[in-house]
């Protein structure tokens, strides 16, 4: 830093990871259903889930047990859990869900995949991440709801409605 007598100058090094390209930060994602602000909490709509056969696929036990529960307070008829990539694919083809919601991340991979098969059998879905908008979505999902982790009753709901009442 210099103190000069017409203002400060300084220099700034920033490191790498925390630069983008104005192209890719079109592929990060937008959080559509964010949390309310403080002292101004939305009710949940009751029974949104009733007649819904929903597919969890998060990697994380306790953050995956969270929201199951959430997910069944809201009416959900069933929930399947899986933690990765082919654990969800095969409960797809075991039994085709009505909806989903897919952590991005899942450690050493991520839930693309598990997406276009959910596509190609046209179950509605949403995006789930707890990296905020560090998370990289390709071309063909980047229209796609996400919803920022960890999960509240609030935000799950909404996302829900919205995912239902579109149906995709």
């Amino acid at each position: 830093m210099d103190y000069k007598v017409e203002g400060l100058e300084a220099r700034f090094r920033i490191p790498a990871r925390h630069v983008s390209d104005p192209d890719e930060a079109a592929a990060l994602p937008t959080f559509n259903f964010q949390r309310p602000a403080p002292g101004h909490q939305q009710e949940p709509p009751p029974n949104v889930l009733a007649g819904q056969q929903v597919l969890l696929v998060e990697d994380s036990l306790i953050i995956a047990l969270d929201a199951e529960d959430i997910l069944r307070k809201l009416g959900a008829d069933e929930v399947s859990t899986a933690a990765s990539v082919e654990a969800a694919l095969d409960l797809i083809d075991a039994e085709k869900p009505s909806l989903a919601i897919l952590d991005i991340n899942l450690g050493h991979a991520d839930s693309f995949p598990i997406a276009d098969h959910q596509l190609q059998l046209r179950i509605p879905f949403v995006f789930a991440t707890g990296y905020g908008e560090q998370a990289k979505i390709p071309t063909e999902h980047r229209g796609r709801a996400v919803i920022q982790k960890p999960y509240t009753l609030e935000i799950v709901a909404r996302a829900m409605a919205s995912l239902l009442s579109t149906g995709m």
